[in-house]
Order: C-alpha cells, then sequence, then structure tokens
C-alpha cells in the first residue's frame, strides 16, 4: 500500500479514538398528559474544559428545566451529566430538536450537538374536557320573589341609612405592625410547600424576613445578599448572637434552593416556615 494510504488510514483511526458525542436518553417513550419527561444528557471528556455551556432547545408549547452539570470521574477521562424535565402542553407526538454543546480547550472552540428526540404524550381520561351545560328552561312569571327582594332590601337599606346617619365618629383604622405583617406573609407561603413550589417559597420567605428586619428595628436588611447581611450584622452586632446565628444558617440554605438548584424535602420548608414564624414572634430584640 502506498504511504499516502497509509497516512489517511492513520488519520482516519486517530479522529475516531478522540471522537466525543453527546448522548441524550428518554427515561420512557411515553408520557402521561401534564407530567414530565425526563431525559439524560452525557458526554466525556479526556480533561475538563475551561468553559462550556449546554444550550438546550426551545419547547413551544410547554417548558423545559435543565439540571446543573455532574461530574466524575471514567476510564476514558471525566463524565458529565445534566438531567432534564420536559412539560408538553398537547397530546400526541412531541418532536425535540438536537440539543448543542460549546466549550474550549485550549485556544479552539468546539461544540458537539445531539441527536433528536421525539415522545409520545398519551392523554388522560377526564382532564381537558370541556364542561356539560344543561340546556335551561324560563319559567313561568312570578311576581312575589321580586316584590319581596324588593322590600327586603328596602328595608335593610333604610336601617343601614340609620345606623350610618347615627355613628358620627369615624372608623379609625389601627395599621398592622411590622410583626402581624411578617406573620400573615409567612403563614401564607403554605400553599407552595404543599405544591412542591420550594424555590419560590424560598425566595419570598428570605425576603420577608429582611424586610421585617429594617422595618421593625431601622437597620439596613431589604434588598442585601446573605453575604452584604451576614457582614453587615457580624459587624455592627445590632442582633443578638443567637438570632444571627438562626438567620445565618437559613439564608444560606435557601440560597441553595434558590440557586444552586437543590430541591429539599417538604418538611425541610415546613420547618422552615415554623421556625422563622417563631423568631419573628421573639421579635429578634436587638442588642
Amino acid at each position: 500500500m502506498k504511504p499516502g494510504v497509509w497516512c489517511l488510514f492513520f488519520v482516519f483511526l486517530a479522529s475516531t479514538a478522540f471522537a466525543q458525542k453527546l448522548q441524550v436518553d428518554l427515561a420512557q417513550p411515553t408520557t402521561p398528559q401534564n407530567q414530565f419527561q425526563h431525559i439524560q444528557i452525557t458526554t466525556t471528556f479526556a480533561s475538563v474544559p475551561l468553559q462550556y455551556r449546554l444550550i438546550p432547545p426551545q419547547i413551544a408549547q410547554g417548558a423545559l428545566e435543565l439540571s446543573a452539570p455532574q461530574w466524575e470521574a471514567s476510564p476514558e477521562g471525566y463524565l458529565v451529566r445534566w438531567d432534564a424535565k420536559v412539560l408538553s402542553e398537547h397530546v400526541g407526538a412531541v418532536n425535540l430538536a438536537p440539543f448543542s454543546l460549546v466549550y474550549s480547550q485550549g485556544e479552539k472552540q468546539r461544540s458537539l450537538v445531539s441527536d433528536p428526540l421525539s415522545y409520545q404524550v398519551t392523554p388522560v381520561p377526564g382532564f381537558d374536557q370541556p364542561p356539560q351545560f344543561l340546556p335551561l328552561t324560563p319559567p313561568g312569571f312570578d311576581p312575589l320573589p321580586m316584590v319581596s327582594g324588593l322590600l327586603f332590601w328596602g328595608l335593610l337599606s333604610g336601617a343601614g341609612y340609620g345606623w350610618f346617619r347615627r355613628r358620627q365618629s369615624p372608623q379609625i383604622v389601627t395599621p398592622k405592625t411590622a410583626i402581624e405583617i411578617a406573620l400573615s406573609q409567612i403563614e401564607e407561603l403554605r400553599p407552595l410547600c404543599d405544591a412542591a413550589q420550594h424555590k419560590a417559597l424560598h425566595l419570598k420567605l428570605s425576603t420577608t424576613l429582611k424586610d421585617f428586619i429594617q422595618a421593625q428595628y431601622q437597620i439596613p436588611a431589604t434588598g442585601q445578599t446573605t453575604q452584604e447581611f451576614l457582614v453587615y450584622h457580624r459587624n455592627s452586632k445590632a442582633l443578638p448572637p443567637a438570632a444571627l446565628k438562626a438567620l445565618e444558617a437559613y439564608f444560606q440554605s435557601s440560597d441553595q434552593i434558590k440557586f444552586a438548584g437543590f430541591e429539599p424535602a417538604a418538611q425541610f420548608s415546613l420547618n422552615a416556615i415554623e421556625q422563622m414564624k417563631t423568631l419573628v414572634e421573639s421579635e429578634i430584640d436587638p442588642v
């Protein structure tokens, strides 16, 4: 065989040995209506790239959530995995465009593209069915209910007007205290826990706590990040150590849920609601 042919053969073998692939796998071929389809995206690198970004496909009628990457060592180098959840709003075939991975190795920028995916969304009996309306038959005209209603509302209006005229002093509305506002807002977060919307719950709970501290004690808190809040209050010592320690533990845990994609158990969110209510009820007495 000629030397040029051997060179082309070895170049082909080298490119095949180092070829990478963006693998995508469906959890199941069909998904019931209004439920998530789970997708796993994996690839292997000989070394960890300096920069990388996974670009998911656009969902026209639905939503796609992508987890943070998970790295682990493998015989070929480093395996990276993403988990995606797809929710489609229509029944039938769902065709997903490929996922794209853009990364840098040295000074070169490369990209990987997965194969397209498709799966079926099956209907759920009773879901999205239009309401059934029965035809109405108009009754014959009866003036008695109308006359009775007019008489009742006339008497009620007269009594109300007389009471209003006799009442000389205006009603005084006492504004709610910062503690009452905070406790009411914290209690309103329980439905989010029942609906497993933990990220929204802890975003509102941490904001409520900072608003309460600023309104109750006139010290900076609203709009601060966790790091800014802790640095200020460690130096100012405006809050007692026990209260600051409890707030620090909660704010750091809530940051993992709000920004790092951590999904807590429902009991964790319920415990957080009760602990922060107890903290507010104690008024977090300032030093």
